[in-house]
């Protein structure tokens, strides 16, 4: 069997998010049901992975809301690796083909844009993007903000102050949220 990582950096890091994507299913704050892959098989491992590709939230083309988070933009990272940027993601470990049909879910007009990231215990280690940066930068929902929080707690063992920090430093966020704010919503 053909093996390969998947980082999630967004909402994928939080467990029930992700498997949506291979189970089918809706999201805990979400509102759209994903079909799930044909393999429904669970992810043989996960676990956390740090990337210097700057994180950002938007929506490509002139939009402000998607259609399972509502109002707000979604994470995406910058396709430029950049040394002083700290991403946290999370890796699932899934077959090749639930990897493609992880990438069609996530969209691939929004998400065209596949990542190298490594080899870990002789598999590659993959995520997606948008080509570009996305020049429609736009504060998340807060339903997409507690599904990342989720994310970041089951992942790193965060506290709330802590992903409030890691958060409100990033692009999208930044200047848009007061801490209190990002502690309240996440708790």
């Amino acid at each position: 069997m053909s093996y390969v990582w998947y980082a999630g950096y967004g909402s994928n890091l939080h467990q029930q998010r992700f498997l949506c994507y291979i189970i089918g299913g809706r999201p805990q704050f979400g509102m759209k049901c994903a079909k799930g892959c044909t393999d429904k098989t669970m992810p043989v491992e996960n676990k956390p992975f740090t990337i210097n590709y700057p994180l950002y939230f938007a929506i490509p083309g002139t939009g402000n809301s998607t259609s399972n988070w509502g109002l707000g933009g979604v994470a995406f990272i910058d396709p430029q690796e950049n040394g002083k940027a700290r991403t946290f993601c999370r890796i699932w470990k899934i077959t090749t083909a639930q990897y493609t049909e992880v990438r069609c879910q996530e969209g691939r007009t929004w998400y065209d844009h596949e990542i190298p990231l490594g080899i870990d215990c002789g598999y590659p280690i993959m995520t997606i993007t948008n080509h570009s940066v996305i020049r429609n930068i736009i504060s998340p929902s807060d339903a997409y903000l507690k599904t990342i929080a989720l994310g970041l707690r089951e992942t790193y063992d965060f506290s709330d102050d802590e992903i409030a920090e890691y958060l409100l430093d990033k692009t999208g966020i930044k200047g848009s949220l007061l801490k209190d704010d990002m502690l309240k919503t996440i708790a």
